[in-house]
C-alpha cells in the first residue's frame, strides 16, 4: 500500500501485488481498490498488478471541488510515477474506462495495450448513448429520508443482472453492508458523478479514438442499464485494433457476475497482444 501525491497535492491512494509486467486496475464511480476481489489474486500470479482509489473514494484524498477525466488522469499518473513504472497494460471499468482512454490520449507512450470495460466515449460525447430516465435518477444521490434498504434496491436494480441477483441470498443485505462500509462522502459521490456522466460538458472523445494505436479489448455486459450497448458497439466500430467480448447474461457489473469468463477474455487478450 501506498500514496503519491497529484499535481494539485491530493493524495492518491494505492495497492499492488505481484511480479511481472504492470497491469493497472483502473475502477469506476465510487468504486475502490476492495472491487478488483476477483481480479487481483488471478492477475497477480502473471503480473504485477496495481490498484488505487480516485480521487474521492476509498483511502484517497477527496476535496470539494470540480473532478473531471483530465484531473483522474493526472492522478493515475502520479501513481505510476511513484511505482517507477513507464510502461503497463492499462484496462479501466466504466468511469475507469473514461479515465484509461484520457491517460492514454495525454501519455500514449506510457500505454502497452488497453481494455476496455462497460464504458463508452463520454457524457459530454455526441455519441454518448444515455441510460433510461430510471437509471439517472437512481445513479443520483439518494433523497432525503429513503432508508438504507431502498437504496441498495434501486443500486441492484440497475447495476446487476437479475439472475446473478436470484443466486445470492440475502444480496441486499450484502449490498446495505458494504454501502455502510464505503465511508465515501457525499460530496465525493457528488463531484465524481458530475464529472462522469451529470456534466454534459465533461468528457468528449470520439474524435480521439481514431488516434488509438495499441491493441484494445472492448467487454460489455449484454445487459449492462447503465453504459447501453450501443456504447461499447461505438468503439468497437472506431478503433482500429480492437477485439470486442460481449458477455451474455450480465450486467454492468460484468467482472464481478461472471468473474471467469472477464478474467479468461482479458488474460487471452492480454497474452496474445505481449510483445
Amino acid at each position: 500500500m501506498g500514496y503519491a501525491t497529484s499535481k494539485d497535492g491530493t493524495r492518491i491512494h494505492y495497492e499492488e501485488q505481484g511480479n511481472g509486467e504492470p497491469l493497472v486496475l483502473v475502477i469506476g464511480l465510487g468504486g475502490t481498490v476492495d472491487a478488483w476481489k476477483q481480479q487481483v489474486p488471478f492477475f497477480s500470479k502473471d503480473y504485477r498488478v496495481i490498484t488505487l482509489d480516485n480521487r474521492g473514494a476509498g483511502l484517497s484524498d477527496a476535496p470539494d471541488e470540480p473532478y473531471s477525466m483530465p484531473i483522474f488522469a493526472d492522478d493515475l499518473k502520479a501513481v505510476l510515477d511513484d511505482l517507477g513504472i513507464t510502461r503497463t497494460a492499462m484496462l479501466g471499468l466504466s468511469m475507469g474506462g473514461l479515465i484509461v482512454q484520457e491517460f492514454y490520449h495525454r501519455y500514449p507512450h506510457m500505454i502497452s495495450r488497453l481494455v476496455l470495460g462497460c464504458t463508452g466515449v463520454g457524457a459530454g460525447d455526441p455519441e454518448y448513448v444515455y441510460p433510461e430516465q430510471d437509471v439517472m435518477d437512481a445513479l443520483q444521490p439518494p433523497p432525503e429520508g429513503m432508508d438504507l434498504y431502498q437504496q441498495a434496491l434501486r443500486k441492484i436494480e440497475i447495476f446487476y443482472h437479475h439472475e446473478y441477483i436470484a443466486r445470492i441470498p440475502g444480496f441486499v443485505e450484502i449490498i446495505m453492508e458494504k454501502m455502510k462500509d464505503s465511508g465515501q462522502a457525499p460530496h465525493a459521490y457528488r463531484r465524481q458523478l458530475e464529472a462522469c456522466v451529470l456534466n454534459k460538458e465533461s468528457y468528449w472523445n470520439s474524435p480521439r479514438l481514431k488516434n488509438i494505436s495499441v491493441p484494445v479489448l472492448v467487454i460489455h455486459g449484454a445487459e449492462d442499464r447503465i453504459w447501453p450497448l450501443q456504447n461499447a458497439q461505438y468503439l468497437a466500430d472506431n478503433i482500429s485494433d480492437v477485439e470486442f467480448v460481449i458477455l451474455p447474461n450480465t450486467a454492468h457489473m460484468l467482472f464481478l457476475e461472471d468473474p471467469n469468463a472477464f478474467n479468461d477474455a482479458v488474460n487471452n487478450f492480454l497474452t496474445r497482444t505481449k510483445k
